[in-house]
């Protein structure tokens, strides 16, 4: 597995750059930060266990080390401003808990004692300005951004302050405390801003690298959609715009894409936080990449399996419907002895919507306008009868005109830093379909 996405990031590398994307997905300023809780965690994660070894001297302290660490950061202590004309996303975070243990000695005439001075205290407000950077030739194909802390407010009546240095007089211990609050922690502050600085980047993308894959993988069809980012995301003021390639493949033949997107006009619903713009060569590359794919279900007791035998597009997407052009497929179903196995063609075209199910699973529903076989013809452990065929494909033909509704569960996505979808709806456009999700 891992030789098939080295070659395919290799072939992402060479080729992929050239092609529009595939998939387009757009977040509200106002929904970002529901977006953001997905990769809580990893930021969380980021501000525990910091350490520094610049030495602070100042008149009786001097401190060697520092170890610090934040409490986790939670959605309702984020807020997120979007500024186009500078292209940064500027974030607030409130009334986060911090703790502090600084190792240094104290200094008191002829007395010199080495210990711990410990704090915990609010940090009033975190101001950060984030920007996503430009692509380079070792560094493309992920959301990579900078943080920048341009602001740190220590809120000081709230800190709780110990320090323990052996032979220390407690009046003097007082003193201590005195200089470190009020000298020595806007120091600690300031060597905490310039560590960030320096290791920030760094740690964005080893996490990046880490937690944001080259694809995902769709459950039970052997198939994975490319989330390669094509170039660097980028806001206006209502909306931050992510292009990714957008390319269904095989997982054991690996990437390959020889196509390009169509050129789309981009929609956005105010009920759902994120929009995602599937483009027609995204779904037709889906066609093409479950290609002699076996799904199997089981289905009152029988075995069911299905194969598409389609190796290249066939749906045409417009605002009023999905039109599919010569859908060929291999249905079986055995049970002991017996099978029966049905090669058809078909055309058909019909309207499109997803929601989800009390089941948690989301579902297509189709209205079918035209269904007509090409083909149809049915071998069984009996032999082939063709007035049998005739028969059901009447029969089949006959029941899809009178139903008209169906529905059909999709594949689930694995989606990067433990997203999870709650809602999702979808709107057909010209050549494309634009799904609206809201994020748990």
């Amino acid at each position: 597995m891992n030789l098939v996405y080295l070659t395919a990031l290799l072939a992402l590398t060479c080729s992929a750059f050239a092609y529009r994307p595939g998939i387009i997905v757009t977040v509200r300023e106002s929904e970002f930060g529901n977006l953001v809780k997905g990769a809580l965690p990893l930021i969380n994660k980021s501000t525990k266990n910091f350490v520094m070894d610049e030495p602070i001297a100042e008149d009786m302290l001097t401190i060697n080390r520092i170890e610090g660490s934040l409490d986790d950061i939670h959605s309702e202590n984020l807020r997120f401003t979007f500024r186009p004309d500078v292209g940064i996303i500027s974030i607030v975070v409130s009334k986060v808990w911090h703790h502090v243990k600084c190792e240094g000695e104290a200094k008191a005439k002829f007395i010199r004692s080495p210990g711990v001075i410990t704090s915990s205290g609010i940090i009033d407000e975190i101001l950060i300005d984030m920007h996503f950077r430009d692509f380079t030739d070792a560094q493309k194909g992920k959301p990579y951004f900078s943080l920048k802390i341009q602001q740190l407010n220590f809120n000081k009546d709230s800190f709780d302050i110990h320090a323990d240095f052996k032979g220390i007089p407690n009046f003097l211990i007082d003193g201590i405390i005195k200089i470190f609050k009020s000298k020595v922690l806007d120091k600690v502050k300031n060597s905490i801003l310039e560590t960030l600085d320096k290791k920030g980047d760094s740690m964005i993308d080893k996490a990046l690298d880490k937690l944001y894959p080259f694809a995902v993988p769709l459950t039970n069809l052997d198939t994975s959609l490319c989330i390669s980012v094509l170039q660097k995301p980028h806001i206006d003021d209502k909306n931050l715009y992510l292009e990714i390639d957008g390319t269904f493949f095989n997982t054991q033949k690996g990437y390959s894409r020889t196509q390009d997107a169509e050129d789309i006009k981009l929609h956005t619903d105010d009920n759902f936080y994120v929009d995602v713009h599937v483009t027609q060569y995204s779904i037709n590359s889906l066609i093409s990449a479950v290609y002699n794919t076996q799904i199997h279900y089981k289905l009152f007791g029988f075995d069911l399996m299905v194969e598409s035998l389609n190796n290249e597009g066939i749906v045409d997407i417009d605002i009023d419907k999905i039109t599919v052009n010569k859908f060929n497929s291999l249905i079986g179903i055995s049970k002991n002895d017996f099978f029966a196995r049905v090669n058809s063609s078909l055309n058909f075209s019909s309207a499109f919507n997803v929601s989800r199910h009390s089941d948690g699973f989301f579902w297509a529903a189709l209205d079918v306008y035209d269904f007509k076989f090409l083909e149809f013809d049915i071998d069984t452990s009996y032999g082939s009868h063709p007035e049998i065929s005739e028969f059901v494909e009447v029969c089949i033909q006959t029941f899809v005109r009178f139903q008209k509704k169906f529905t059909m569960k999709l594949p689930v996505i694995e989606l990067p830093f433990n997203i999870k979808i709650e809602d999702v709806g979808a709107e057909l456009f010209d050549k494309q379909i634009r799904f609206g999700v809201s994020i748990a």
